[in-house]
């Protein structure tokens, strides 16, 4: 996992500008996988204000690719600010093996010691259907209003 603050970019989003400049970034190249039903965190996928950025209003991008090994079968994933879900639910599966882009956006207001982090689970567990998720990168930009 690498942490790159300052990085270039842009992002349009509705009720205000965002700044060219990524304010902190967390990539992962390593292949994960989840067997279970319950939401947990993607390894390498957690930003902490006062450590990685400073406090404000963020637009969070993030965006991976994904499969699951079973037909019929969804793995879910969500960005959560401190604990709190935001922006809606992204599911990818269907057919099995079929690796699909997962891209997640979300815009939330970060304040001191809060964590932004990208969780998954599996919409079922029957069938032991296991979800794999290749590089991913997590992505906040400095909304300004």
């Amino acid at each position: 996992m690498s942490r790159r603050p300052g990085l270039p970019g842009a992002i349009a989003t509705g009720g205000g500008t965002v700044t060219g400049v990524a304010s902190a970034i967390a990539e992962a190249d390593s292949t994960v996988t989840r067997t279970l039903a319950t939401f947990a965190l993607i390894p390498g996928m957690t930003l902490t204000e006062g450590v990685d950025f400073t406090g404000g209003t963020y637009a969070i991008v993030f965006a991976t690719t994904a499969s699951v090994d079973k037909n019929s079968r969804l793995a879910q994933f969500r960005i959560f600010v401190n604990g709190v879900a935001v922006g809606f639910v992204e599911e990818i599966g269907g057919s099995a093996n079929d690796i699909q882009g997962v891209t997640l956006l979300a815009r939330a207001a970060v304040t001191a010691g809060q964590v932004v982090d990208v969780r998954w689970a599996l919409d079922s567990v029957t069938g032991s259907p296991t979800a794999t998720a290749e590089g991913r990168s997590l992505l906040l930009f400095r909304v300004e209003s």
